[in-house]
């Protein structure tokens, strides 16, 4: 369990510093239009950093943070991304329903699935207990130090 917990955090950890890595990147790269340091630079730093603690420390409070963050996140950018569907629809003629369904397709399907992951990464936060389990090896409060093994479980 802790080895499945730690190739799942790896691999949510990983996609949380992409993506806010990604922010600052474009924050920097001069095409965005309403740059906001704290917006587009702090935030995005500290919650890298926030994984990082993550990492060293399996703070439970950091992963409930991080968890929130995420399914806030994801919910919130869902239901934008539903409304507007919803809206573009009401306004499509019935007998434009064919390009309205290609050009949703086309424009939604990568933002849907990016919010539907952070969705994910913030379930999976809350609620595996394979993460959980390996987040609280990495506590310091824990018996075991993060240098160590987990002990040989039997099958």
């Amino acid at each position: 369990m802790v080895n499945r917990g730690r190739v799942l955090f790896v691999i949510f950890a990983l996609l949380i510093v992409l993506n806010e890595a990604a922010n600052i990147l474009f924050a920097f790269s001069g095409m965005s239009a309403n740059f906001q340091w704290f917006k587009s630079v702090i935030l995005p730093v500290l919650l890298i950093g926030a994984v990082w603690s993550l990492w060293e420390t399996g703070e439970k409070w950091t992963r409930w943070g991080l968890a929130t963050w995420a399914l806030l996140k994801g919910i919130t950018s869902l239901w934008v991304l539903g409304y507007v569907m919803y809206r573009m629809a009401e306004i499509t003629p019935p007998e434009n329903a064919d390009s309205f369904f290609r050009i949703s397709d086309m424009l939604f399907t990568m933002p849907v699935i990016h919010a539907s992951i952070f969705v994910v990464i913030g379930l999976a936060f809350f609620f595996s207990p394979s993460i959980r389990l390996f987040l609280e090896t990495r506590s310091p409060s824990s018996d075991q130090g993060p240098d160590q093994d987990p002990p040989f479980e039997s099958q």
